[in-house]
């Protein structure tokens, strides 16, 4: 019924529909991704799989923005499909009908049923990039939910320590956001159009915007002007909604799209997904959107242009943002006169020392020493005669 009026919902459930699953002809990895950022942290596993071990791939993602922005790139998996619901039935049926040697999830959404479905297949289960403290330390009723499907992991590799014992081996590991988000800035990526628009005038690029994010702005804006500072605003949702809701929030200000850009505006929304991570090279300033609301969206795509971050203050629970909180290098802020403080003081200031710290973290956070060790007990299950080489 919500799929009727929820676009979202729709493609999910038409998604589902298509679901087809091809027969195995070798040894079959199964990692699931909750959305894009998931998807994101589990290219580089998925590469030195490839590299070292002779499988099949498959990729199943819950949102269907994780489906379409793998759908925007090489594909890295042989196959890709949505996981079905959270039932005992469907839980089953999926395991028959795709087969998985292994089962790789990415960082949460630990869905229970088909956890259990694994399990009880005998098919080993790893969590990777997970956030144990987080996971076990989520409040009553889930805290208990939490715990019992992470008992259902043969191993997890996790960013932070958890604030409970658990009985399931785990292991700290670096998180290869890090490492995913330094790839970005030496990308090519040139948009001439978007160049003619930023100009000699400073930029900023607000990130996954949600409507407080935008609300703030409009009373930044309101308040204090933009003489001298463009800006480029990329919604969290793109779609006409949203643009729609940002051209009235920041009217009477002169408001052009990314596909087809005025240089002669102050504005520019971005109506393309998927191209936020490359967009921030024009930034002199970061804002990322998502503080105001259950968390800050990803803020290592733009730290890795070294440049300095704004954002919400609900950073808390999201280890790299807090890494960069301390670091200096990403600030809060709560209303407009405050965004103020931060924008005039970040367009005068020296940046040298930022630019290194932001350096010398991404050098230190940059190391995948996931894959080595889960590559090693793949092999270790499914070619127990192969001598591993890493």
């Amino acid at each position: 019924m919500l799929s009727i009026t929820n676009e979202k919902i729709r493609k999910r459930w038409q998604g589902l529909a298509e679901n087809a699953f091809p027969p195995k002809s070798k040894p079959r990895i199964w990692l699931h991704c909750a959305s894009a950022g998931e998807y994101e942290q589990a290219i580089p596993v998925i590469e030195e799989i490839r590299n070292h071990l002779d499988v099949e791939i498959c990729i199943s993602f819950f949102s269907p923005s994780g489906m379409e922005y793998y759908q925007l790139y090489a594909p890295t998996a042989d196959f890709v499909f949505y996981l079905p619901f959270d039932t005992e039935n469907d839980a089953d049926k999926l395991i028959t009908a795709l087969q998985p040697d292994t089962a790789i999830w990415i960082k949460y959404e630990l869905w229970y049923n088909i956890l259990s479905a694994i399990r009880r297949n005998n098919i080993p289960l790893y969590l990777i990039h997970a956030d144990l403290r987080h996971l076990t330390s989520r409040k009553w009723p889930d805290k208990p939910i939490a715990i019992r499907a992470l008992t259902l992991f043969d191993h997890i590799f996790s960013i932070t320590q958890p604030v409970t014992g658990l009985s399931v081996p785990y292991e700290l590991s670096n998180d290869t956001k890090w490492r995913r988000a330094a790839v970005h800035p030496a990308t090519f990526f040139e948009q001439e159009t978007l160049s003619l628009f930023c100009g000699s005038s400073a930029v900023i690029v607000a990130g996954s915007t949600h409507p407080k994010d935008i609300e703030l702005i409009a009373q930044y804006l309101r308040l204090y002007g933009s003489p001298g500072i463009k800006w480029i605003i990329v919604p969290h949702e793109v779609g006409k909604r949203s643009i729609d809701y940002i051209r009235k929030q920041l009217s009477p200000a002169r408001i052009s799209l990314f596909s087809n850009p005025d240089s002669s505006s102050g504005i520019i929304i971005t109506d393309k997904t998927g191209i936020l991570k490359w967009l921030y090279r024009y930034a002199d300033i970061a804002y990322i959107g998502g503080g105001f609301g259950k968390a800050v969206h990803n803020t290592l795509e733009a730290a890795a242009y070294r440049i300095p971050l704004i954002s919400g203050e609900n950073i808390s629970g999201i280890p790299e943002a807090e890494t960069l909180a301390h670091a200096g290098v990403l600030h809060t802020v709560s209303d407009a006169e405050e965004l103020n403080k931060q924008i005039r003081y970040w367009l005068e200031a020296d940046r040298s020392v930022l630019r290194q710290t932001c350096q010398q973290l991404f050098e230190a956070n940059s190391q995948d020493n996931v894959s080595p060790e889960l590559i090693r007990m793949i092999r270790e299950r499914l070619f127990p005669n192969q001598a591993l080489q890493l």
